[in-house]
This record gives C-alpha cells, structure tokens and sequence, in this order.
C-alpha cells in the first residue's frame, strides 16, 4: 500500500472546474460521494488508436506486439530517475508509452535486465516511441468518440451534485485530445490526475492513482494533508468506473468499488484478486443502463445511501 503521507505535487494544476467552495464540495461528499473515472477506453472509444499506435512503434524497432499480448501480464525493467533499472509487473493495455519502451527494449535485449543497456540510449528510445505515440494520436482525433451513454451519465452525476474525477494514465495532451470528444463532459471534473503525477512504477494496476484521487478529494474539501483518518472517510463513499484489466485492480485494491465498463462482446474481468471477492468489489456493465444501474448499486452501499442517479 502506498503511503498516506505522499504529496500528490501539483493537485491544483489538474483541477479544471472548481465553482464550489471548501464547504460546499464538503456537503456534496456528504450527501452524495464521489466518482474516479477512467478516461482512455471507458469514456472515449479510443483503444483502437492506442493499441494500433504502439504496435507500429513496436515493428519500427523490429519487435511484433500482437492485439493479445495487451492483456498479458508482463515484467518490465522501467528506468529510474537515478539512471537504475526498477523490475515492475504491467499489463501493456492501459499502459504509458514509456512502458511499451521499456517492453519493447526488453524484448530486443534481454540484457537490459541486468543494466546492460545505456542510460541515455534508453531514454532516446522511450522518448521516440512517446512522440511517435503522441503523433498519431493527437493527428487522429476524428477516430476518436465518446463512448456511448457516457456523457449523459457524467452529466446526471454532475446534476445530482456528486464529486468527479479524472483518472487516467494517459498524459496532459491526450487527455486534453479526448476533451475534443467529450464536449459535454469536458468541465466536469473536479480534479484530474494524468500521466505525469504518477512514475512508471505505480501506474496502474498499482493502487496509486486511486489513492491519489482520493487525497484530491480531501483536497478539495480543504484537507491539505489529509490523515489515514478523512481519506478512509473518502475511499467509503467512492466508486470508480474502468474499463481495463490493469484499471480495475488499480481501483479494488485501493478498496474503491468498481463499475467496470465494457464495449459489448468484450470478455469479463474473472481474475482473483487477494481479499477482494470480485462480486463484491467489481461490477459489470455493456450497456448505459447497465451502467447507471451498476452506479445505483454501489451508491446503495454508501453509508447512508446515496442518491440515486
């Protein structure tokens, strides 16, 4: 578990709608709760350009990275501040491409497993791969799309006065791209949390990001440092939306229940996770009804309930 004690450094940079006051955002925490959203997958409908941006990054450098292969887990040498090499455990779907670098590196030279491999030709090649990612992305905007049903459910949650967060583990830019789409959406988030708070080593699945989003929202209610105490109180009335493997063991182990939001025929999340029985902790939806039922189901077990969406 990541320490409570940590400075999420650079909160209020990410918050992009703030009209409440501190006591204001406290009473709509009491009454309703707060919701962390994933952004990439499950409120736009842009897997396809990632996956495809990543494996075009992969053949220029001689390595095949199938469609498959995003969803296994893997271990990865990720490159430290200092110049050290930190192994890490990453599912590619969802990831950072730093971590696709650091995937692809691997896969080119074992040896990188033992430092083998130059500091600074690996930061050239993680920096490569990010801009060659970035690029496509962001010329492609018209493959991208709000993923059905989404806006109007955000927009409910926003009318009934609930907390909502961006979570994503994708960069400032992207995110901002995926704002082109969701023009409804854009100025709801009370805080948002990008690629750029959180090191490669507790990205998703780590429970990180969660918690991070659960210190911003303490934030918000004018906890500047808030104790084990107040964020336990956030984490209670919380739920989190995901669409990925990697996102929704983020979420449960942080203790956030999960609605996890799927395209249709997509298969669902069946793995255990210790001490947390999936009936329990993830819920499953296709469609926007199925979503906002799955909502209505977690803020049921809110104590006391919360307003139903």
């Amino acid at each position: 578990m990541i320490p409570y004690s940590l400075d999420p450094g650079g909160s209020l940079e990410y918050i992009t709608r703030r009209p409440a006051s501190f006591s204001e955002y406290f009473d709509m925490f009491r009454h309703q709760g707060a919701w962390h959203w994933d952004i990439d997958g499950c409120a736009v409908d842009n897997e396809a350009t990632h996956v495809q941006s990543w494996i075009d990054a992969a053949a220029t450098y001689g390595v095949t990275l199938t469609d498959a292969m995003f969803d296994q887990m893997h271990t990865i040498f990720v490159l430290q501040e200092n110049g050290s090499l930190v192994k890490v455990h990453q599912y590619l779907r969802g990831s950072d491409p730093s971590v696709i670098a650091c995937w692809i590196l691997g896969q080119q030279n074992p040896g990188i497993a033992a430092g083998k491999v130059g500091v600074n030709e690996m930061k050239q090649d993680i920096a490569a791969i990010t801009d060659l990612h970035l690029s496509g992305f962001l010329k492609n905007k018209d493959l991208l799309r709000a993923r059905e049903g989404v806006e109007g459910v955000i927009e409910n949650l926003h009318s009934h006065n609930w907390i909502i967060g961006a979570v994503t583990g994708s960069k400032r830019p992207i995110f901002e791209a995926n704002m082109f789409v969701l023009k409804k959406a854009r100025r709801l988030w009370d805080y948002v949390i990008t690629a750029e708070e959180v090191s490669l080593e507790h990205k998703k699945p780590s429970p990180y990001p969660y918690l991070l989003g659960l210190v911003k929202t303490a934030q918000l209610m004018g906890f500047n440092e808030p104790t084990k105490g107040v964020l336990d109180c956030m984490r209670h009335r919380s739920g989190a939306c995901e669409d990925g493997k990697s996102g929704v063991i983020s979420a449960v182990l942080a203790d956030i229940p999960c609605v996890q939001f799927l395209p249709p025929g997509q298969a669902l999340f069946t793995e255990e996770i210790p001490n947390h029985p999936l009936s329990q902790w993830v819920f499953p939806a296709t469609s926007r009804t199925q979503l906002k039922g799955q909502i209505n189901r977690v803020a049921e077990t809110f104590s006391p309930p919360a307003p139903l969406i």
